[in-house]
Formats: structure tokens, C-alpha cells, sequence
């Protein structure tokens, strides 16, 4: 039994009036003088005190009175046990821990196990617990189907083991897509018992450090469910210094020799140093050998001081350090931070390779004027600046007939095509695609008609058709696929817009096979830019040329990133580095060995399914071709570890709770649901009617008692 308002119980306490009341002592009233007695010595009557009770029937019948009225005011009910269960099983909680590479930090990672095992402990044994860990995407590790299925005594501690085997990893973090896929575990799941309270027992808990690098931009195209709220724990390390280091990309323009290497060393604003030091280290040094220390020469031990740099607090510095004499000193460390998991970048040391890029079309004559020069595709492509550190590139043209079908893809990534196409040269393309080679025709002049034939077998669209467009002053570029390599390193919205470019000619295509994919169209809706995946390369359609009397793309900002998207050389080309947790497509190279940092290989025998390199260090890829070495590094968004703005999650739409106000909402919610089982009971009129049933017993029982009655003087 429950009672509604209990305090009235302290009524209760009345019962002791009437037993006050039957022993309160007797004292004489009035006196009587007679004058026969006046002679006599006057004895005075004895005061005694009542010790026991007499007449206890009616003293019951007060008492039980007293009593029933103060349970009535007390207002009891029945608690029935199918609804305090059902009340329990309400109760869901999502829990989000964070495993990106920050997380690494000194303290960080104990902390989030321990306050992670308080949150669990802290729930009823019959809440449903569901525990997701995430960094770059979210994995399930206890959804809220398996915990139901579980006995509630159970739940907890299963709960608790799994995230007890949880690591922190090395990949970035994408908060964004955490925080979603929780709210929609918590709601997506089955209340077929309370539907009316599904999202009011449901909760998300993240833990973590929060840090500022974490991605939140696609939250805000999340409908955040407007009951469900967020309960955010920190569990960031309150050390404020943090450095970090990255390995910039260099290219021909950059004033660095090939012996030097650009770095880039950033200090976080409420950092308490600002001197550090840079140097190469190899695994020997991290081992502590001390017979490889005295082994090492001079020159080694010269570089091992350190090239010195100041960084101050908030601020980035970019410095240039000289490559090591030692191909094992592959590894540039910063020293002076208290927070050293992203204080190591790897860099793979190996020559310079050298690609071609075969441009098969008219080259321009020797004797033509400048002005006349610049209307040339070549003109232009042959200025890209596609070489860097690790590869050298020249553009080779070739008349269409000098093209040889067993062109190597890897060596010649990439064959740009402007002239009409026979059938012969369209199958040797053709051939070089299926082999992984890109393929980028240009229709770049008025057209003939003739350019068909050639598309035709290449596309493998036999109904292809080639006719000029008629424009009326210029048209521009839109639907463009930004997740094509040829338009992605443009994505950001700040380098996405293509409204100065205008196309002044170009031409329609029709008759394209259902598996060419348009990347780009002109707002007359005719396709700009196709691709057709052909084997393990592809062949990429331009229906308009660069040069200025076609269009103004070349003179463009957006030229040169198209161009960089089109060349595409080996993705493990030796000395390329990649970041830690994002796939890298294998699928070129074909089957082969590779090489972990820690010495282990890997047979790769269908190079599709290996896509995630999860962890920093250097990588050596075996094939019949000879290895090649890349670099795996830390994301440079890990890095940012300074806190995120307590607002921020809000400004995104995201609904931030305190279990203490969901517990006052629960509490609120089982008083109601209480009001409403003990007004349909009605306990308290049966209570009143045996209380007025004793007071009429009582009533009764004293009328049969003999009255006394006291005669006047």
C-alpha cells in the first residue's frame, strides 16, 4: 500500500488524547458543612492517580476513530505491480563513447571508462542500455534490441564488459553522424507498451572530450526529435598544452630544395609553452637502444638535437627542416609537449618518380603567334603544376595514331584526347582504360559529325550523336557532382561556386549508354562533363574546350583543380602519405603484399576488400613491380583539442538535458499516474465510513453509562 499524502498520518498521534483523558487524576468539587460534625476532627480525602484503564470499550472505539480518519486524510492506494514495471521498462538509455585519437591524451581515456561505468551504475536495473563507440563512424557495440533481450539483471554488467574492452583508436572524429545515429537508435525503437512516452524515458549520453575538431556541420540538416535530450559528459584532460605537427605537401613552386621538407607546428591558445623542438627519430631511438645510440655517427647524433622552434600560445609556425641522412630516421618527432599523441608524423623517404600525361591531338606550329598559341588545349594543360616532392610530371604530345594501346597506367596516368577519333585508336584507348588508365576526351572545336565514330566504340554507345549547340550569348555550369575526383577537391562551399565561368560554345551529345554518369550540366540541360567506368579506369567526356574562345575555364581558378582531378596516379605511389582510418583504394595495383608497421604482412588478394588502413606508421606495398613505401599520419582535425563551445550542440539543434531535470520530469510523471490510481480505488471513503461507523459505537457505548448527578447544598 502507497499513500498519496502521507504527512496526514501525523493525525494519528491524536490517539493519545483519549488515553490522556482516562487518566487524568480525580480532584473533590465543592464542599458540603453540617453542624452536627462541628465537634469533630476534620480528615481531609486522599488524592490518588487513576493507574489503569477502565471502561476500554470505549476507549477502542475513540482510538480506532482517531485512527481511520487520519489514513483516510492520508489518501492509501494499491500499487499495482504491473505498473510499477511497466514504469521501469520506459526507461532507455543510449550511451555514446568517444574513441577517436584524442582521446589518447594522459588521464583522458581512464576517465571516460570511469565515468562511463557511473552513468551505467546509476540506472535501474530494468533500463534498457545500449552503448555505441564512434570516432570517424559510429559502431554498435549493445543496441537497445539486444539489452531488451537480456534479463535486467544483466543488462548493466553486460554494458560494463563491453565498454571495458573498448580502445581508443586513430581515426578522426565525426561527431555529427554519433549524436545522429543515438537519437535515432532512441527513438527508433519499440514502445509498444507506453507509446505515449517513448521519447519522455529516453535519453543519449555522450562521453567525451569534446574537442574542437570534432565534425558537427551535418547536424544541421538533422530533425533532432523534440523530446529526446542530450546529456553531455567532459571528459577532457585539463592540461591546456597541446602542439601538434604536420608535414606539408610541397610542390615545383615551393623555394625548398630536395633535401628540405616544409612542416607546419600549431600551439593551442591556452597552451603554457611555447619552445619545442623538432627531430628525426627512428625505431631504434623509440626502443632505447643504448648499443644503437653509441653505434650512431656524429652527423646522427647532430640531428638528434633537434632543430629548435618557437611556437607562441594560439599561434602556427612553419618551419623548414632537412631530410635525414638515414633512410631509417623516417619519423620527424616534436618534443616539448605534454600531450605527445599526435607529436609523431611519418614520412616516407624515397626518389622522385616521374608520370606522363600523352595529349594526342594537333600540336600547335612552331611559328604561330602567342595570341594564337593560347587558343591550344596543349597550351594550357602543359602548364598544370601537377609535380610535387614525390613525382615528376611532363606532358608528352602524340598524334592519335602514334598512341600505343599497352601504354602503362601507372607510368601514364592519364591521356587527354582532342582531335576526331578513328575506330583503331578508339579500341587501343579503350584497352588502356580496362587497365586502369583515365581517358579525357575534349571536344574543344565546332563539331563535324565525325566525332562520333570514335565516342561510339570508346562509350560503347552506338547510338552516340555529336551536333553543335546554339547559344544564344554563354551558359554555365550546374547539377555538378561534387563527390567526383574530377570536381571534389571544389566541395567546400567556399570554392564550390562556378558562376564566373562561361562557356561561350559548346556541343550536345545524345545517345549516351545508361552507364555514363553525368558529373556536370549546362543550364541548357545538356551534359557538360560524362564519365563511363571502363575495367579499373575510365574514360571522361568534355563536351566544351578550355581554351578562351570556348570557354573561360582556363583562365579560371577552377582549371587546375579539374586537372589534378583527372591525373590520378598510383594511389600508393611511393612516399604517398594518407591519413589513418580513411579507405585507400587498392584496386589498381592488383594482388600483392603489405607490409604493417609492426612487421606483420598482409597477403592482399583481392585489393577491393582491403579499404582501411587504421593506424599511423609506414607501409610497404609489394608487388611483381618492386615496393613501394607511404605514410599513414594522424588527421590534422585531432589536433584542435581545445573545447568546443558549451552553445555549440545547441546552435546545431540539439536538445542538452541534466539527468536531474529528467528525473525531476519522472518523478512528476509517477505522482500523476499515483493521483490517478487512488482516485479510481476511492480507499479513503472506506476509511471514512468504519471511522463514522467507531464515532457512532463511541456515541452509543457512553449513553450506557450511569450518570451521576451531584445534589445542590
Amino acid at each position: 500500500m502507497s499513500l498519496l499524502t502521507p504527512l496526514y498520518l501525523l493525525g494519528a498521534l491524536a490517539i493519545g488524547l483519549p488515553i490522556l483523558f482516562h487518566l487524568i487524576r480525580r480532584r473533590p468539587k465543592g464542599e458540603v458543612v453540617f453542624s452536627s460534625l462541628m465537634f469533630l476532627q476534620p480528615t481531609p480525602p486522599r488524592l490518588t492517580r487513576r493507574s489503569r484503564l477502565e471502561n476500554l470499550p470505549l476507549l477502542i472505539a475513540r482510538a480506532l476513530a482517531l485512527l481511520l480518519l487520519a489514513a483516510a486524510f492520508s489518501r492509501p492506494f494499491f500499487r499495482q505491480t504491473t505498473s510499477t514495471e511497466t514504469d521501469r521498462v520506459g526507461k532507455r538509455i543510449v550511451v555514446l563513447v568517444d574513441t577517436s585519437a584524442s582521446m589518447r591524451r594522459a588521464g583522458v581515456w581512464q576517465n571516460a571508462m570511469d565515468r562511463a561505468t557511473e552513468t551505467i551504475d546509476s540506472l535501474d536495473a530494468a533500463d534498457q542500455i545500449a552503448v555505441i563507440a564512434f570516432d570517424r563512424q559510429p559502431r554498435p557495440v549493445i543496441t537497445l534490441a539486444d539489452s531488451a533481450e537480456l534479463p535486467s539483471l544483466q543488462r548493466a554488467s553486460a554494458a560494463k564488459e563491453q565498454i571495458r574492452a573498448l580502445q581508443p583508436t586513430w581515426n578522426a572524429t565525426d561527431l555529427a553522424s554519433a549524436i545522429s545515429t543515438a537519437a535515432e537508435m532512441a527513438v527508433s525503437s519499440n514502445f509498444a507498451e507506453r507509446p505515449d512516452e517513448a521519447l519522455s524515458t529516453s535519453r543519449v549520453v555522450l562521453i567525451s572530450d569534446m574537442q574542437s575538431g570534432a565534425a558537427t556541420q551535418a547536424l544541421q540538416t538533422f530533425d533532432w526529435p523534440k523530446d529526446l535530450s542530450l546529456q553531455v559528459i567532459n571528459v577532457a584532460d585539463t592540461s591546456p598544452t597541446n602542439a601538434s605537427l604536420q608535414i606539408l605537401a610541397s610542390t615545383e613552386n615551393d623555394a625548398v630544395d630536395d633535401n628540405s621538407l616544409r612542416v607546419r607546428v600549431s600551439n593551442s591558445a591556452d597552451s603554457t609553452t611555447s619552445q619545442f623542438q623538432l627531430q628525426w627519430r627512428g625505431k631504434e631511438f623509440d626502443r632505447k637502444d643504448d648499443d644503437a645510440r653509441r653505434s650512431q655517427t656524429a652527423a646522427d647524433r647532430s640531428s638528434e638535437l633537434g632543430l629548435p622552434i618557437q611556437v607562441p600560445p594560439g599561434q602556427t609556425r612553419v618551419a623548414t627542416i632537412p631530410l635525414p641522412k638515414s633512410d631509417s630516421h623516417n619519423r620527424l618527432v616534436l618534443s616539448g609537449d605534454a600531450q605527445d599523441f599526435d607529436n609523431v608524423c611519418y614520412y616516407a623517404i624515397t626518389p622522385q618518380s616521374a608520370a606522363e600525361i600523352i595529349y594526342l591531338g594537333q600540336p600547335p606550329a612552331e611559328n604561330l603567334t602567342a595570341e594564337s598559341a593560347r587558343e591550344s588545349l596543349l597550351y594550357y594543360l602543359d602548364r598544370v603544376p601537377l609535380s610535387d616532392a614525390r613525382v615528376s610530371v611532363r606532358v608528352v604530345p602524340l598524334r592519335a595514331e602514334q598512341f600505343n594501346g599497352d601504354t602503362d597506367p601507372k607510368q601514364t596516368p592519364l591521356v587527354v584526347v582532342s582531335e576526331a577519333l578513328d575506330l583503331e585508336t578508339a579500341q587501343r584507348l579503350k584497352q588502356y582504360a580496362e587497365q586502369g588508365g583515365q581517358v579525357c576526351v575534349v571536344l574543344g572545336q565546332p563539331s563535324t559529325g565525325s566525332e562520333a565514330i570514335g565516342l561510339q566504340t570508346l562509350l560503347d554507345s552506338p547510338e552516340l550523336t555529336v551536333t553543335e549547340a546554339e547559344i544564344d550569348d554563354y551558359v554555365m555550369l550546374t547539377s555538378i557532382r561534387f563527390s567526383d575526383p574530377v570536381f571534389s577537391a571544389m566541395a567546400d562551399p567556399q570554392f564550390n561556386d562556378f558562376t564566373k565561368v562561361r562557356f561561350w560554345h559548346h556541343r550536345n551529345v545524345s545517345g549516351l549508354a545508361d552507364d555514363c554518369q553525368t558529373l556536370a550540366e549546362f543550364d541548357d540541360e545538356s551534359p557538360a562533363v560524362v564519365r563511363r567506368p571502363l575495367g579499373r579506369g575510365s574514360v571522361v567526356l568534355m563536351t566544351a574546350g578550355w581554351q578562351p574562345s570556348e570557354s573561360q575555364l582556363a583562365l579560371s581558378t577552377k582549371f587546375i583543380p579539374m586537372i589534378s582531378g583527372l591525373f590520378q596516379p598510383s594511389p600508393i605511389a611511393s612516399g604517398q602519405s594518407f591519413i589513418a582510418g580513411e579507405p585507400v583504394d587498392l584496386s589498381i595495383v592488383g594482388i600483392g603484399k603489405l607490409t604493417m608497421p609492426s612487421g606483420e604482412e598482409v597477403s592482399i588478394e583481392n585489393p577491393s576488400d582491403f579499404a582501411v588502413i587504421d593506424g599511423p606508421g609506414l607501409y610497404q606495398y609489394s608487388d611483381d613491380e618492386g615496393d613501394k613505401t607511404f605514410a599513414v599520419n594522424l588527421s590534422e582535425s585531432e589536433s584542435l583539442t581545445s573545447p568546443m563551445g558549451s552553445d555549440t550542440l545547441e546552435r546545431l539543434g540539439v536538445r542538452l538535458g541534466k539527468p536531474s531535470a529528467e528525473i525531476v520530469d519522472a518523478a512528476a510523471q509517477r505522482q500523476l499516474r499515483d493521483v490517478e490510481m487512488e482516485d479510481q480505488q476511492r480507499v479513503w471513503q472506506w476509511l471514512l465510513m468504519f471511522a463514522f461507523a467507531a464515532i457512532a459505537i463511541e456515541t452509543w457505548w457512553s449513553r450506557q453509562r450511569p450518570t451521576i448527578v451531584a445534589a445542590d447544598g
